[in-house]
């Protein structure tokens, strides 16, 4: 029996305005993602968007578990993608001028491997790191189990802090020489899947299996419920 093609995902990268709360509306320069995501069948490649990137979810047999991502820049900075936890080849690692070229603004780069590992990861761009991550070009990948456990709600938190001025704009000392010569850059604004404030309402004897990641550049979080 033959296996399926590959799932297919086209990933944009451009920018958004950023809108943290309904308070707090930005015309800072954030970047985003946004997707077209076309399934292959029998290893399903469902992508939906949130609000600071897009999530990929890959289901069905580890074995059928092929992923092939465009990765269409629409930024005005070089950009990659970096596939945080997955193993993968070399030449799909997404590191500018050592696994691959930078793709410039207008350029396409195709990504291709085997998800063979299930869990929760995480990918983000490995050229400008430092202020493209901080702009909000990242998302989670979700390879789901064989047979996942059972549960009522599959639910992913990015958690993220950003550095905004007193008009809510990014703040845009990316290069300070405080935050390089130190633990890197800490926000002034905590944000859940790119919102800060927002309420997660459960039910009684709910089960909820929550997926986190931590995109923030510096902060730790101390989650308590």
């Amino acid at each position: 029996m033959s296996k399926p093609p590959p799932s297919v995902v086209t990933v944009y990268s451009a920018d958004a305005p950023l809108a943290v709360n309904e308070k707090i509306a930005s015309p800072s320069r954030a970047t985003s993602a946004s997707t077209a995501a076309p399934s292959a069948s029998g290893c399903a490649a469902a992508a939906r968007s949130v609000r600071r990137g897009t999530r990929l979810r890959i289901a069905g047999s580890i074995d059928c578990a092929k992923v092939k991502v465009t990765l269409a820049n629409e930024v005005a900075d070089a950009t990659s993608i970096h596939w945080h936890g997955i193993r993968l080849p070399n030449a799909m690692d997404g590191v500018p001028h050592l696994t691959q070229k930078p793709v410039g603004r207008g350029e396409r780069f195709v990504y291709e491997f085997a998800a063979n590992d299930s869990g929760t990861f995480w990918y983000h761009p490995h050229w400008q790191s430092h202020e493209q991550v901080e702009r909000g070009l990242y998302g989670a990948l979700i390879v789901e189990e064989d047979a996942p456990p059972e549960v009522d709600r599959d639910v992913v938190w990015m958690l993220d802090d950003w550095r905004l001025t007193a008009e809510a704009r990014i703040a845009g000392d990316f290069a300070n020489l405080f935050d390089v010569s130190h633990a890197g850059r800490l926000g002034n604004r905590v944000t859940v899947n790119g919102k800060a404030g927002a309420d997660f309402p459960v039910r009684r004897g709910e089960r909820i299996r929550l997926r986190l990641v931590n995109a923030a550049n510096a902060r730790i979080f101390g989650l308590r419920f």
